[in-house]
């Protein structure tokens, strides 16, 4: 099974979902690990996402309070949701636009409130 991996890139949560869930049955897309990334143009980099979504099997997305916005994660849970994709969703409570992020939820097959 195929695990896109969508969320902000400013901590390490993708190690600890990847240390965490068995390795030998998924297959983790990562976006932080795209080769050339960071000289992607704001169009390739959704292209390249919204086509990993489109083949993968399910959705993990982590909103941590330290992600600026999020807005970027709830277009790709839209997308998956919208696809037939699983969707697990992790938004953690005391982000600064909880109530805006919280929409996420109609598109989330479960819905956590902390990665641990």
């Amino acid at each position: 099974m195929k695990v896109y991996l969508a969320g902000g890139f400013e901590s390490e949560w993708r190690s600890t979902i990847k240390k965490s869930w068995l390795h030998e049955q998924f297959d983790f897309i990562d976006p932080q690990e795209k080769e050339n990334r960071k000289e992607f143009s704001v169009e390739e980099y959704i292209c390249w996402d919204l086509y990993q979504i489109k083949n993968c099997d399910i959705v993990f997305c982590y909103i941590s309070k330290d992600n600026p916005s999020g807005y970027g994660a709830c277009v790709e849970l839209g997308y998956a949701e919208a696809l037939g994709k699983t969707v697990i969703t992790v938004i953690e409570k005391n982000h600064p636009k909880y109530k805006y992020i919280l929409f996420t939820k109609g598109v989330s097959d479960v819905v956590y409130d902390a990665l641990s």
